[in-house]
């Protein structure tokens, strides 16, 4: 029973990322040039960019090599 829940927590994630990922790229469509990925060095960074484009749809992504 508690694996069927996790699943669908799972699909329901997975939906969600869909979703937010195709309401952002028709936004970027709608703006005057497309965002950028940027590889920040420290918070400061983050925070500056994430202040600048307030009132916009923003996405933070932590990625690791590891």
């Amino acid at each position: 029973m508690k694996g069927r829940y996790v699943i669908a927590g799972r699909v329901v994630l997975i939906l969600s990322v869909v979703v937010l990922l195709a309401h952002c790229g028709r936004n970027a469509s709608r703006t005057s040039g497309l965002s950028a990925i940027s590889e920040l060095t420290d918070l400061t960074q983050l925070q500056q960019a994430f202040n600048r484009d307030q009132g916009r749809v923003r996405l933070v992504a932590l990625l690791s090599p590891v």
